[in-house]
């Protein structure tokens, strides 16, 4: 989606070797459609990545050097919310919260 694209045209190459911090909300599969891969792997920032997926954190923790939140994020702390967690490791967006994008994948309470 270029957003990573975005971000290297936007603070040019000298800023960005320079290093910097990053934060990736709902950070998805560790490289595919990542906003922050290029930066991580090769930029050497550092940064968080909050992920609820189980499959997709164990993944970011394997594939990469941030340091990764697995929760879900939503708009009233606390909130119990139901989430639909991958099967694969495919590219598919349609994890997440019911309602709100998830669609596919086994259901599951999370907080």
């Amino acid at each position: 989606m270029y957003q990573d694209a975005t971000i290297i045209s936007s603070l040019g190459r000298t800023i960005l070797r320079a290093g910097g911090v990053y934060a990736d909300i709902a950070a998805a599969h560790p490289r595919r459609l990542s906003n922050t891969f290029v930066l991580d792997s090769c930029y050497g920032w550092s940064g968080v990545c909050v992920e609820a997926d189980p499959l997709r954190v164990s993944l970011l923790r394997a594939q990469r050097s941030c340091q990764v939140v697995d929760t879900c994020v939503t708009d009233v702390e606390g909130q119990e919310v139901d989430f639909f967690v991958t099967s694969a490791e495919g590219d598919t967006l349609s994890n997440g919260i019911a309602n709100v994008g998830g669609s596919t994948g086994k259901l599951m309470k999370m907080r």
